[in-house]
């Protein structure tokens, strides 16, 4: 099913299954163990992030095509700069989780609320696959919480 926001009209019969999305994964997945061994730069992280948004909209094809911004909806019809700000917003929502992850429940927290509004507006609007992996998330992000308050020493991502 595509939605209107993240259509893209270049490939609609592009494959969208888990093990070709995880695939989109590999690049941020690299930095993340290149971290955990040795320091690696924020920048150097972030062009990874950005790097798997790109990825994933060449596995999927699916990228932001309209925000409800007159001018920018104009400016996201182009394929170039829908991919760009596709790449820019998954960065960014990446990072946002990132910048929390120092407190204890407060990144775990804040996903699950996030997860319970996206699966509440896909029950909305009839995608239950969607909200069924919303829920499934929830329910994996709330073990990591548990375990936060419990002191274990966890990282997220």
């Amino acid at each position: 099913m595509q939605y209107p926001a993240m259509a893209s009209p270049q490939q609609k019969n592009a494959p969208f299954s888990v093990p070709y999305c995880l695939q989109a994964y590999q690049p941020l997945f690299s930095a993340s163990w290149k971290t955990s061994q040795k320091k690696v730069s924020v920048k150097v992280r972030l062009l990874a992030t950005m790097a798997s948004g790109v990825l994933g909209w060449g596995i999927t094809g699916t990228s932001l095509t309209h925000v409800d911004i007159w001018g920018i909806d104009w400016l996201l019809s182009f394929t170039l700069i829908s991919v760009i700000f596709t790449a820019f917003a998954v960065g960014g929502v990446a990072n946002a989780i990132n910048i929390i992850d120092g407190f204890n429940g407060l990144t775990a927290g804040t996903a699950i609320i996030m997860l319970a509004a996206f699966g509440f507006i896909a029950r909305q609007v009839g995608d239950i696959p969607l909200a069924f992996t919303c829920l499934i998330i929830a329910g994996a992000v709330m073990g990591f919480f548990f375990s936060e308050l419990a002191g274990w020493e966890n990282l997220p991502g």
